[in-house]
């Protein structure tokens, strides 16, 4: 018996072959960039989670230790003071943060008529409060160009 062999069953087995292997070659490209992507992210929240540590040590730390940082930066006119806090330094994560005063717009010897008063003003010319911000800057050391800013308001009796 006689039989002719075409060929088609290699033929047909080579395209399934190469269409497998370009099916792994997509899935793996896929997950390299997901992997890309999960790692910004990962950077994205150390960056963050970093400055909002910072900035919640210089809060704590101005608020009960150190009120002389607050004298500073009302009396600096030319703007924000830098400031370190006590946080060991991360090996790759640089902050930046800085105390600032923030004015209510009103002239020296003008009453501060726009100032938030407490229980203790006497008067509609009352001491009121003084306003400050805390502001940190994260940005990662190996080449990541970016960085977090996280700003924080407080306000405190005036000095």
């Amino acid at each position: 018996m006689k039989t002719r062999q075409s060929g088609s069953v290699l033929a047909i087995s080579l395209v399934l072959l190469t269409a497998i292997t370009l099916i792994a070659l997509m899935g793996m490209q896929r997950s390299g960039l997901q992997t890309k992507i999960v790692a910004n992210l990962q950077h994205h929240e150390a960056r963050f989670n970093r400055t909002l540590a910072e900035v919640d040590d210089l809060f704590k730390t101005v608020q009960q230790v150190d009120t002389q940082l607050l004298a500073d930066a009302a009396e600096n006119p030319t703007g924000p003071i830098h400031v370190t806090s006590n946080m060991p330094a991360h090996p790759h994560i640089q902050v930046n943060s800085t105390l600032e005063f923030q004015s209510n717009g009103n002239t020296i010897g003008l009453p501060n008529t726009s100032g938030l008063r407490n229980q203790t003003s006497r008067g509609k010319n009352g001491s009121g409060y003084a306003k400050f911000k805390i502001a940190s800057t994260a940005t990662m050391k190996n080449g990541v160009d970016s960085s977090q800013l996280v700003g924080l308001t407080f306000i405190t009796p005036e000095i």
